[in-house]
């Protein structure tokens, strides 16, 4: 109600004197044709037609109950427009009602890894809250009349946030709704990854600790048996290096997804768990012995060990 703008009509009553040119129309205004010649031709019937419908609106009713005729009119709202006959002292008395075209926004969830089960709040100025996962589809608002809309996301912990658009330019924060339009957002999520770095020793049970760095984290020590998650990390290349300790050899050095720990491919949603073992160094004693004691005599060994340098 109260829009701006004008209406054009049209139509084909003759008056004595003519007075049935093109005319417009406002929100509430009315045009009355006087002096109309009658015209009961049903092959020939006068018509009053709406020519422009103004922009965004659509012709929804056209209404002539408060008409005094002998023959009622025929509404054709395809053709906006009335036909009717007229005689003699009748009066045809009718509304044309338009209606603003509505439109409405769909909302798209997409993650990544694709097909998560993880379900997704979003909140927005036209309605109320709703849930989406990745498999979902898209959220429907159902009709609305043109305006600044938004919707937002709140995101689950473990998720980033790698993008937010709609296909008609707008941002979510103030989609710009017209009339009769469907503008379609989309959330992209990606799924945070962990690195689990374990350590095992051989003999096992070691209290021995052992110095780990790493590109994504600060250092950390850890004994047999211990392990050391990163925490949520975006997906990217890592890398996790281990300092030997004196009398200890890293036997192996793996990762459960094949990477070597020095490079680290970790993708949205995964967890990667490398292992480093290490085996601890041995001694030999040999001891010499004599009768009588004390002599000092020497003797030579041979040995089938190898010393570690």
């Amino acid at each position: 109600d109260g829009a701006e703008g004008t209406f054009g009509f049209s139509t084909n009553v003759v008056t004595d004197p003519a007075n049935a040119s093109p005319f417009e129309l406002m929100d509430d205004d009315t045009k009355t044709i006087s002096n109309v010649i009658a015209n009961l031709d049903v092959n020939n019937p006068y018509q009053v037609s709406e020519d422009a419908v103004n922009s965004g609106f659509d012709l929804t009713d056209i209404d002539c109950s408060a008409s005094d005729v002998l023959n009622d009119p025929t509404i054709n709202l395809d053709n906006n427009r009335v036909d009717f006959t007229i005689g003699v002292g009748e009066t045809l008395e009718c509304t044309f009602t338009n209606t603003l075209r509505r439109g409405k926004i769909l909302v798209d969830k997409v993650t990544v890894p694709g097909g998560s089960t993880q379900s997704f709040v979003f909140s927005t100025n036209f309605g109320a809250d709703f849930n989406l996962t990745d498999s979902d589809s898209p959220y429907d608002s159902g009709p609305l009349l043109p305006s600044t809309y938004s919707v937002s996301e709140i995101g689950p912990p473990g998720w980033d946030l790698t993008s937010a658009t709609c296909d008609d330019g707008s941002d979510p924060s103030a989609i710009d709704l017209a009339p009769g339009e469907t503008v379609t957002c989309e959330f992209n999520n990606e799924q945070d990854a962990n690195i689990i770095v374990e350590k095992q020793t051989d003999p096992d049970g070691s209290g021995q600790l052992f110095d780990f760095t790493t590109d994504y984290g600060a250092p950390f020590q850890l004994s047999d048996g211990q392990t050391n998650d990163s925490g949520a990390l975006d997906p990217g290349t890592y890398s996790v290096t281990e300092t030997v300790p004196a009398g200890w050899e890293l036997k192996t050095a793996t990762c459960t997804d094949g990477s070597d720990p020095s490079a680290i491919s970790l993708q949205a949603g995964e967890t990667v768990t490398c292992t480093f073992n290490n085996e601890q160094d041995a001694n030999i004693i040999v001891e010499k012995q004599t009768d009588p004691s004390d002599s000092p005599q020497l003797f030579t060994f041979s040995t089938s060990y190898r010393y570690l340098l």
